[in-house]
């Protein structure tokens, strides 16, 4: 910046205004050699300044950027390394000790690591009818969705404004209960019923009856600001008698249900393929949806897939299918894992091969696949051959090619539900013993205390996870749990510390 620098300091020029007594118009008139920088806005703290500042002021000055900027460039979360003993009341020691969000609020929301196994909180659906499936819970245009199984009879999509609200039946689908020679029940199977949404419409994905020894899928499907579901069956499936609904998804606008099963007798290759998928862009519109088949190769086709999932993570569709290489009673259960981008329409390609290590028993089950923290993850729970027992293992990769050999964790060994959803910050796995959560899976989980109720499905907002049972929801907002602070020390003559406030709280508070 310049000063002025005029000829004649402090001169000006008075002009009477015309028609006012006493009042005058005033100019310079110091003839400057160098007018020196104006004093306005654009020179004291611009509008661009004060949002990099970050600075919570409507109207800030020069003063408030200069108190708010040690903060802006040295945030909470920052770690240093000193000889000193203190940097101020603003850090504390990486020494590996717990922080309680209601005095680090800020600090909290930075740290991953969770120390505490905290109870979940539970609200219960309607008891009128007797509830044996239920899908994974979502948050979609402004209430909480939850689709259930009344037997083998009807699909109520259920609602609630608030995780502690009451459930009310939005829509009623009625089985075709014609095929009573039907040999399992439509949405007795695991993954009988699976929901996704986004900002504009709801997807709610099931199988119903095609005939008497075929299932089919099935969806229901709701507009944001509507009221009206729409129901959708889809009788290309009608080439493959869907054994499993492997999951559904969305990206990009474009939502998609995937299903696997039996090729039928007399099917052209065309038609038999080992995976279904149904795709659109248009959910709400019978007319909008398309079809493409995906052979998987596990050898007998009539046993192909054991278990499966589908899912969209990180901008991928995700296709584990875990199938049989021999006979029932030997250790041969392998996953076979697909992959595509969305902008390829589907044309899924071959990934990886993972040998799972189980005995084909019809318990075997895989997670949906999730990402956190940079990495892919997905659980299995099956029989191993070193294991007494239901084995669940959690399986890793950072680009779906390479996968770690397998994680065991201790989630019970007397379930063969598996369930997994993932936020920015935190992995959850359950089955119907344990619901388990980690911030750092590779240091472990972190079991959360719940009622003695099966998981059918987990959801996410935010970081309030909510856990769907025959009977209701389990659910539990982390925002507000202890954190662990990092056990970092680089030397002995040197101290690590971690910034917890900032600079400006602890000096208005008369800190250091």
């Amino acid at each position: 910046m310049k000063d002025r620098t005029p000829k004649f300091p402090g001169r000006v020029k008075l002009k009477p205004v015309s028609g006012q007594t006493d009042t005058y118009d005033m100019t310079r008139a110091d003839d400057p050699d160098d007018t020196g920088t104006p004093f306005n806005k654009r020179t004291m703290l611009q509008d661009s300044t004060a949002q990099f500042l970050k600075l919570p002021l409507a109207n800030p000055f020069p003063d408030d950027a200069l108190r708010h900027m040690v903060d802006r460039i040295v945030p909470i979360g920052t770690i240093r390394t000193s000889p000193a003993q203190s940097l101020g009341d603003a850090w504390l020691k990486c020494d590996g000790s717990a922080v309680t969000y209601g005095n680090y609020p800020q600090l909290c929301q930075v740290l991953r690591n969770s120390t505490e196994a905290v109870t979940w909180n539970s609200n219960t659906f309607p008891t009128s009818y007797n509830i044996n499936k239920a899908s994974n819970p979502v948050y979609f245009d402004g209430r909480w969705i939850v689709a259930v199984a009344d037997e083998s009879t009807y699909i109520r999509i259920l609602s609630a404004q608030t995780l502690d609200g009451e459930w009310t039946v939005e829509k009623t689908i009625t089985a075709d209960t014609t095929y009573t020679t039907q040999s399992e029940d439509v949405y007795s199977r695991a993954g009988a019923l699976r929901i996704t949404a986004d900002q504009n419409y709801c997807v709610v994905a099931y199988r119903y009856k095609i005939s008497a020894n075929k299932l089919g899928i099935g969806a229901a499907t709701i507009e944001k600001e509507s009221d009206e579901w729409t129901t959708i069956l889809f009788p290309e499936s009608e080439f493959i008698d869907i054994k499993y609904l492997l999951g559904v998804g969305n990206w990009n606008g474009r939502f998609a249900i995937a299903g696997s099963g039996k090729w039928p007798s007399g099917a052209s290759s065309l038609e038999a393929k080992d995976v279904q998928i149904f795709y659109t862009n248009t959910p709400t519109s019978n007319e909008g949806w398309e079809q493409k088949g995906l052979n998987i190769t596990f050898g007998n086709k009539n046993t192909a897939t054991a278990c499966g999932a589908f899912a969209c993570v990180n901008g991928k569709w995700i296709i584990e299918a875990a199938g049989e290489l021999g006979g029932s009673g030997t250790v041969n259960v392998r996953m076979h894992v697909f992959a595509c981008d969305d902008s390829s329409l589907f044309s899924f390609e071959s990934v990886a091969y993972i040998d799972l290590g189980f005995y084909i028993t019809g318990n075997e089950r895989v997670s949906e696949p999730v990402y956190m923290g940079g990495r892919y993850y997905f659980a299995t729970v099956g029989y191993r051959a070193d294991v007494t027992g239901l084995a669940t293992t959690l399986y890793s990769s950072l680009d779906l090619a390479s996968w770690d050999a397998g994680t065991e964790i201790d989630i019970g060994d007397t379930s063969s539900a598996c369930n997994a959803i993932a936020n920015e910050s935190m992995l959850v796995i359950a089955n119907s013993r344990k619901v388990l959560t980690s911030t750092m899976p590779d240091a472990g989980f972190v079991q959360a205390v719940t009622p003695n109720a099966s998981v059918h499905g987990l959801g996410v907002r935010g970081n309030t996870v909510v856990a769907s049972t025959v009977t209701g929801i389990l659910y539990y907002d982390y925002t507000y749990v202890s954190k662990l602070l990092p056990n970092i020390s680089l030397s002995s003559d040197t101290t690590t510390f971690i910034k917890a406030k900032n600079e400006l709280d602890v000096f208005e508070a008369g800190g250091d």
